[in-house]
């Protein structure tokens, strides 16, 4: 029991604890970063998709003789993320070892 109770034994597994959560919160960050990441490139492509909509729609009409609509405004779609389950989520991270066991 002197063992378990001396520096030598308590300082290492602090030290593991410690290390652990910064581990933990390094990745939220970078999880949430990423999902930044993600929503930006997603309106990137629904702006693209909707301008090249738009033209072909108005060289189409163009092409029969018909005017140009003007650009109506950009309805931007919510980004969907995708989860293990195949189920829209949000991820969660455990926040300890016995949730992350129980998962």
């Amino acid at each position: 029991m002197t063992f378990i109770t001396s520096p030598q034994f308590k300082n290492p597994i602090e030290d593991l604890i410690e290390h652990s959560l910064r581990l933990r919160h390094m990745i939220k960050d970078e999880f949430n970063d990423h999902v930044r990441t993600w929503k930006k490139r997603w309106g990137h492509y629904q702006t693209i998709h909707w301008n090249g909509t738009h033209i072909q729609a108005n060289v189409q009409r163009a092409l029969h003789g018909k005017s140009p609509k003007p650009l109506a405004t950009l309805k931007m779609l919510p980004l969907q993320l995708i989860g293990a389950t195949g189920s829209t989520t949000r991820a969660e991270i455990p926040r300890t070892l016995a949730e992350a066991r129980e998962r």
